[in-house]
């Protein structure tokens, strides 16, 4: 996947999406959902495989509801190699420098 990287200031979204990373304890569907379903374990193993591909750690569930759930892990930026936080939704994968100000969107 390309990574286009902008320099502007955390958003209000990507500050949320930080603080519940940073809030987590939930490393596994099974933390958060009594029964998983197909189409969520797909999904879990999706966000499994982004992680394994950009060499990231701590894979958490960062939010749920009964219908979907929001993940997140760490990576090394290969380009800059500053710390970044990398956000799995339903509709969208974004990555951003978690502790500074340049974003970065995964196309």
């Amino acid at each position: 996947m390309a990574i286009t990287i902008k320099t502007t200031k955390l958003n209000k979204d990507e500050q949320r999406y930080q603080q519940m990373y940073l809030d987590s304890n939930d490393y596994s569907l099974f933390d958060v959902y009594e029964n998983v379903s197909r189409a969520k374990y797909r999904a879990w193993e999706h966000c499994e495989a982004v992680c394994k591909e950009y060499e990231g750690w701590d894979l958490k569930v960062i939010s749920h509801n009964g219908f979907q759930f929001t993940a997140g892990f760490e990576f090394e930026n290969p380009e800059t190699g500053a710390i970044s936080l990398y956000i799995i939704t339903k509709s969208r994968e974004f990555a951003f420098e978690e502790w500074f100000n340049t974003v970065e969107e995964v196309q």
